[in-house]
């Protein structure tokens, strides 16, 4: 089943947005337009991901380096 989150202009490229959906935190990503869908928590220590470094291809835990290609 898909459900609308956001519409395309509410992340401009190279942002990310946090939302919530049946009291899930996802992590929305915007890199170079292609747009991304994780859950926002770490399976490893259940840190934020949103809180952890990101670039065009990469996002990074912020408690122990876990990196995920994206």
């Amino acid at each position: 089943k898909f459900r609308k989150l956001l519409k395309v202009a509410d992340i401009p490229v190279g942002n990310s947005k946090v939302v919530y959906i049946n009291q899930i935190q996802f992590l929305v990503l915007n890199r170079a337009g292609n747009f991304f869908v994780v859950e926002n928590s770490c399976p490893h220590k259940g840190a934020t991901l949103n809180e952890g470094p990101l670039t065009d291809t990469t996002l990074t835990c912020p408690l122990h380096g876990w990196v995920w290609q994206l």
